[in-house]
């Protein structure tokens, strides 16, 4: 799990928690310019979007179009993997968070 994991919400930290799962490397030289425009060393990278949510809320998960297939092809195989682990990090915090109102 990336170290932007703890990220929530629709936010630059949750971008970059995918990109690291995806694309395995570091994004210290990585731009958000706005309309899901991400560069990469000022050269595009990838565009994106925020999912549908799922429980009526507002979804933080992304979809990337990469400039490079084979980032699009990790992205195939990786999501399903990083969904079952948001899934499963939900549902243990919110069970952490009803022991602790008891």
């Amino acid at each position: 799990m990336s170290h932007y994991a703890h990220y929530e919400g629709q936010c630059a930290g949750r971008l970059l928690h995918f990109l690291s799962e995806y694309c395995r490397r570091d994004y210290d030289m990585v731009t958000f310019e706005g309309g899901g425009l991400i560069s990469l060393r000022g050269a595009k990278f990838a565009t994106y979007t925020w999912d549908a949510p799922m429980d009526g809320g507002r979804s933080d998960i992304p979809t990337f179009v990469f400039e490079k297939p084979i980032f699009n092809e990790s992205q195939e195989h990786y999501k399903p993997i990083l969904l079952s682990q948001e899934i499963k990090r939900k549902a243990w915090a919110d069970e952490m968070k009803e022991r602790c109102k008891a």
